[in-house]
Protein backbone atom coordinates (compact mmCIF):
# COMPACT_ATOMS: atom_id res chain seq x y z
CA UNK A 1 0.00 0.00 0.00
CA UNK A 2 1.47 3.35 -0.97
CA UNK A 3 1.48 6.40 1.26
CA UNK A 4 -1.27 8.26 -0.62
CA UNK A 5 -3.91 5.58 0.06
CA UNK A 6 -5.66 4.45 3.25
CA UNK A 7 -8.07 1.57 3.83
CA UNK A 8 -10.26 1.86 6.92
CA UNK A 9 -13.03 -0.29 8.37
CA UNK A 10 -15.70 1.15 10.64
CA UNK A 11 -19.42 0.72 11.26
CA UNK A 12 -19.59 -2.30 8.92
CA UNK A 13 -18.17 -0.29 5.99
CA UNK A 14 -14.83 -0.34 4.23
CA UNK A 15 -13.49 3.07 3.26
CA UNK A 16 -10.60 3.53 0.86
CA UNK A 17 -9.23 7.06 0.53
CA UNK A 18 -6.63 7.88 -2.10
CA UNK A 19 -5.00 11.21 -2.95
CA UNK A 20 -3.49 11.94 -6.35
CA UNK A 21 -1.80 15.21 -7.33
CA UNK A 22 -3.36 17.19 -10.16
CA UNK A 23 -2.01 20.17 -12.04
CA UNK A 24 -4.81 22.71 -11.53
CA UNK A 25 -8.52 23.17 -10.85
CA UNK A 26 -9.38 23.02 -14.55
CA UNK A 27 -7.82 19.57 -14.77
CA UNK A 28 -9.89 18.50 -11.77
CA UNK A 29 -13.13 19.62 -13.45
CA UNK A 30 -12.14 17.79 -16.61
CA UNK A 31 -11.45 14.60 -14.64
CA UNK A 32 -14.84 14.85 -12.89
CA UNK A 33 -16.45 15.20 -16.32
CA UNK A 34 -14.67 12.04 -17.47
CA UNK A 35 -15.87 10.19 -14.34
CA UNK A 36 -19.46 11.40 -14.83
CA UNK A 37 -19.38 10.03 -18.37
CA UNK A 38 -17.73 6.75 -17.38
CA UNK A 39 -20.31 6.02 -14.66
CA UNK A 40 -23.34 7.64 -16.29
CA UNK A 41 -25.60 4.62 -15.65
CA UNK A 42 -25.28 5.05 -11.87
CA UNK A 43 -27.11 7.58 -9.71
CA UNK A 44 -24.89 10.65 -9.29
CA UNK A 45 -24.74 13.73 -7.07
CA UNK A 46 -22.63 16.65 -8.21
CA UNK A 47 -22.87 19.15 -5.35
CA UNK A 48 -19.30 19.70 -4.20
CA UNK A 49 -17.38 17.26 -6.32
CA UNK A 50 -18.94 14.05 -7.56
CA UNK A 51 -20.63 11.24 -5.66
CA UNK A 52 -21.63 8.08 -7.55
CA UNK A 53 -23.89 5.48 -5.96
CA UNK A 54 -23.66 1.83 -7.00
CA UNK A 55 -25.04 -1.36 -5.45
CA UNK A 56 -23.60 -1.79 -1.93
CA UNK A 57 -21.82 1.56 -1.76
CA UNK A 58 -20.63 4.74 -3.39
CA UNK A 59 -17.50 6.63 -4.35
CA UNK A 60 -16.78 10.34 -4.27
CA UNK A 61 -14.28 12.60 -5.99
CA UNK A 62 -13.24 15.92 -4.45
CA UNK A 63 -10.56 18.50 -5.06
CA UNK A 64 -8.27 19.35 -2.17
CA UNK A 65 -5.78 22.17 -1.95
CA UNK A 66 -3.47 20.50 0.56
CA UNK A 67 -0.76 23.11 0.36
CA UNK A 68 0.51 25.96 -1.78
CA UNK A 69 2.26 23.50 -4.10
CA UNK A 70 -0.90 22.32 -5.80
CA UNK A 71 -4.16 20.49 -5.88
CA UNK A 72 -5.07 16.89 -5.14
CA UNK A 73 -7.90 14.66 -6.29
CA UNK A 74 -9.37 12.76 -3.35
CA UNK A 75 -11.02 9.47 -4.26
CA UNK A 76 -13.12 7.91 -1.50
CA UNK A 77 -14.74 4.51 -1.99
CA UNK A 78 -17.22 3.21 0.59
CA UNK A 79 -18.83 -0.23 0.59
CA UNK A 80 -19.84 -3.08 2.88
CA UNK A 81 -17.76 -5.41 0.69
CA UNK A 82 -13.97 -5.24 0.46
CA UNK A 83 -14.22 -6.98 -2.92
CA UNK A 84 -16.39 -4.13 -4.25
CA UNK A 85 -13.98 -1.53 -2.85
CA UNK A 86 -11.09 -3.23 -4.66
CA UNK A 87 -13.08 -3.49 -7.90
CA UNK A 88 -14.02 0.21 -7.83
CA UNK A 89 -10.44 1.13 -6.96
CA UNK A 90 -9.22 -0.67 -10.09
CA UNK A 91 -11.83 1.10 -12.23
CA UNK A 92 -11.05 4.55 -10.82
CA UNK A 93 -7.29 4.04 -11.09
CA UNK A 94 -7.73 2.94 -14.71
CA UNK A 95 -9.73 6.11 -15.37
CA UNK A 96 -6.98 8.19 -13.72
CA UNK A 97 -4.36 6.41 -15.81
CA UNK A 98 -6.17 7.09 -19.10
CA UNK A 99 -6.91 10.66 -18.07
CA UNK A 100 -3.23 11.17 -17.31
CA UNK A 101 -2.11 9.68 -20.62
CA UNK A 102 -4.67 11.57 -22.66
CA UNK A 103 -4.40 14.96 -20.99
CA UNK A 104 -0.99 14.95 -19.31
CA UNK A 105 -2.65 16.81 -16.45
CA UNK A 106 -1.76 14.76 -13.39
CA UNK A 107 1.66 15.49 -11.95
CA UNK A 108 2.37 11.85 -11.18
CA UNK A 109 0.74 8.47 -11.24
CA UNK A 110 1.83 5.39 -9.39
Amino acid sequence: MNNNKKLLYSDSYYNMIQLEPIKNIESYHKFVNWAESEFNLYLQEANSGLKVFYPNGYFSIHCLNKNEKGFYVELKITSKSLKIVNKMEVQLNALLYYFNRHNDNLKSFK
